[in-house]
């Protein structure tokens, strides 16, 4: 019955566009990074395919500013130095609907001069001035099969694969390894591209061994998995959808052709889902790209973990092992996360469904309606509780949520680091998600109009935060609560973020003014920059509100104990020496993360002891409780003053003395 498997019902992916679409959102995230918006910007193209082409077709209708340049099938070469835009494009919508077309259907009247269309066998090819000054060649004969390799090697800002065969292969690979003999004669390498950005909306148009190589010579491509995604995508919700509605097909509330028709009601809703998804994975890329230069070691270790859950090495799915990210010096590159991505996803999602007492959580079942268009949800709502594949779509929305935003190296990281299974972290990730309100932060943070890069930074606090809740929820044992429980502590983090005005300056969630300053000069809006401030500190917050609980204490009383505790302490000192420090390999950061774990709970103790016997006056509770404490205080006090007296020193040495004497 799916319309991509024959069936005559359902979504056609040529009429709707969506694999160029898919590809487009893509290129759209790169060229936003390279500074050029295609929507007001010329930007020059080659392209592999024909109009006749589905991703080929649909990507250069949406490319309305683009100068194609250059573009070749099995078929034909063609040639514009010099397009006209806006009769370019009318020329390739003409094409489009013209079924069967060619390169040799293209007016020939409408291709800029020195121009034209060519057979891709020819042996002799006269090539205009500008068509070699255009293409890098020097003689005025050239074959077919040259024009092409010129072609590929083109200075342009964009290549855009959208047909059959692979056309760039590493230096390192022989022809024969490809296995694409029709192509051999045209192939390219990898480092000789100079395009500015790859879209491979075809599959298998490079090898993964030549996409790493292009990225390593500055060329941003990710993989064809990622680019032409949307395809697939889509025919995963047109068959959900359908049975979904299969049931109600089956009892006879709804005819077969009242089901078609509806589900085309939903299309254009399921299609901008599928859109979301592929800006989604764009973005995470980019930010994965920033994590593994901080950690490399991390993500070594995620790349070793998640092959080995696959049962290969690193080398056998082409990517760096240990030794070799420490000869490279740097991070991953941007395909190498690419493939990972696709294993982070597998394994998280095979770890919740092999988890047999795993569902998704009450608190989470957004996520599985919003994979739905809302009209089916509110028409049909028990259609969805009944959906044969419930539990697989919930893991596979979970899955999506939290390697989108938390990148590769999340699960694995955080297994290793709590020692605990996949569907507890998973759970602990999605009720932090859920309490910081990680969606609206989001959306907020990419509309905000700020500079990308302190988007980017602002993301990259909001995913810190989120882990270091998740770490807490894990270790205080807290899995799926209550509805009820939840919005209750939602509520309780927005009353503390109202309150850090009245408490003490640089304690408890006070202590995110600094970010709050820098983000506001990097263009957020003032909301939104408090937002981040108070977000760096949240897990703070999720502790007063865990210890308010077990108290029974006002959260401002909490609040209160707890800041000042922090202060008088030197809790807040040995906490800005764990964020100051620098990390020399990942065990030291996950060492220092077990290090700011212990002293959260130590600080919830010490205020549970406070706040225990219900005192009417918090400060003055706090005063009591450390008023016999004045010698160990003072000895706390010169550790903080020999650590800051000393020209390197440890945070890992210095923060556990504290925390033994602090114990």
């Amino acid at each position: 019955d799916a319309f991509a498997s024959g069936g005559s019902a359902g979504y056609d992916h040529k009429k709707f566009a969506i694999t160029a679409r898919g590809a487009w959102e893509c290129v759209r995230h790169h060229f936003a990074e390279l500074g050029i918006d295609p929507d007001k910007s010329s930007y020059t193209a080659i392209g592999i395919g024909d109009m006749s082409g589905d991703v080929f077709g649909n990507g250069f209708l949406l490319m309305q500013r683009v100068k194609l340049l250059a573009a070749f099938d099995h078929r034909h070469v063609f040639l514009d130095p010099d397009p006209q835009q806006e009769l370019a494009w009318a020329e390739r919508a003409r094409l489009f609907e013209k079924p069967g077309s060619t390169w040799a259907d293209y007016d020939a009247a409408k291709i800029s001069k020195g121009g034209g269309v060519y057979r891709r066998d020819a042996s002799r090819i006269r090539l205009s001035a500008a068509a070699r000054a255009m293409l890098g060649i020097e003689r005025s004969l050239a074959s077919g099969e040259e024009v092409i390799r010129a072609a590929l090697r083109m200075r342009v800002d964009l290549l855009w694969n959208g047909g059959i065969g692979t056309y760039v292969k590493s230096a390192e690979e022989s022809h024969a390894d490809v296995r694409d003999r029709a192509n051999d004669s045209v192939r390219v390498d990898g480092r000789e591209l100079r395009a500015r950005v790859v879209a491979e909306g075809g599959n298998l148009g490079f090898t993964q061994e030549a996409r790493s190589e292009a990225a390593a010579a500055g060329v941003r491509l990710e993989t064809d998995s990622i680019d032409n995604s949307a395809g697939v995508d889509l025919s995963d919700h047109e068959v959900n959808l359908k049975i979904a509605l299969a049931p109600l097909v089956a009892s006879g509330e709804l005819a077969r052709e009242q089901r078609d028709a509806l589900l085309h009601t939903f299309a254009e809703e399921s299609c901008e889902r599928v859109l979301a998804h592929n800006r989604a994975q764009a973005l995470v890329l980019s930010l994965d790209e920033r994590r593994a230069k901080l950690d490399r070691e991390g993500f070594a270790w995620a790349i070793e973990f998640l092959c080995r859950a696959e049962g290969m090495s690193p080398a056998q799915g082409r990517l760096p092992d240990a030794a070799t990210l420490e000869a490279r010096g740097g991070g991953l590159l941007r395909p190498e996360l690419a493939w990972l991505l696709g294993l982070a996803k597998l394994q998280l999602q095979r770890g919740l469904l092999a988890a047999s007492d795993w569902r998704l959580p009450d608190f989470a079942e957004a996520l599985y309606r919003a994979y739905f268009p809302e009209r089916l949800a509110q028409a049909h709502p028990k259609a969805l509780e009944q959906h044969r594949l419930r539990r697989e779509i919930g893991a596979m929305v979970v899955t999506n949520e939290l390697i989108d935003s938390g990148g590769v190296a999340l699960i694995p990281l955080l297994c290793r680091e709590l020692e605990a299974e996949t569907h507890v972290v998973a759970n602990a990730l999605l009720l932090a998600h859920e309490m910081l309100s990680g969606f609206d932060f989001r959306a907020r943070s990419l509309a905000s109009g700020a500079e990308r890069e302190a988007v980017y930074d602002a993301l990259l606090v909001q995913d810190r935060a989120q882990r270091g809740v998740a770490r807490l929820l894990v270790r205080r044992g807290i899995a799926s609560p209550a509805l009820e429980r939840v919005a209750r502590w939602r509520g309780g983090l927005a009353e503390l973020r109202a309150l850090r005005a009245d408490l003490p300056a640089q304690s408890g969630l006070a202590r995110g003014d600094d970010l709050m300053t820098r983000f506001a000069a990097r263009g957020f809006p003032e909301d939104l920059a408090r937002d981040v401030a108070s977000t760096a500190v949240a897990d703070h917050g999720v502790s007063m509100l865990l210890v308010s609980e077990q108290t029974r204490a006002p959260l401002a009383a909490t609040a209160i104990a707890y800041t000042a505790l922090g202060e008088r302490t030197g809790l807040n000192w040995a906490y800005d020496r764990i964020a100051r420090a620098w990390p020399t390999d990942s065990w030291d950061r996950v060492e220092l993360e077990l290090l700011r774990g212990e002293l959260l709970d130590l600080h919830a103790g010490l205020a549970c002891d406070v706040l225990g016997s219900g005192p009417a006056d918090a400060l003055a509770a706090v005063n009591a409780h450390l008023a016999g404490r004045a010698a160990l205080l003072a000895r706390i006090e010169d550790l903080q003053k020999r650590a800051l007296s000393s020209d390197r020193p440890s945070a890992l040495a210095a923060v556990t003395k504290a925390l033994t004497r602090l114990r």
